[in-house]
């Protein structure tokens, strides 16, 4: 412990160093999904549906 009960200066800039370093690592951005991804979603959905589920969604889309 550094005077005063806080970490040393190395370590909190460290800590620095990596919290900047991760900010420069590539991650991919996230894909936005299509009109066409939407209604695939739903056809997919309809063919798992049962009877009620399936005249229960026109109500729940009127909400």
């Amino acid at each position: 412990m550094g005077p005063f009960g806080v970490l040393p200066a190395t370590l909190s800039g460290l800590t620095f160093v990596l919290l900047v370093g991760f900010g420069y690592i590539p991650v991919p951005g996230a894909l936005a999904w299509s009109k066409e991804g939407h209604m695939m979603t739903c056809r997919i959905a309809q063919a798992f549906s049962t009877p009620i589920e399936r005249r229960m969604g026109p109500r729940l889309l009127a909400l």
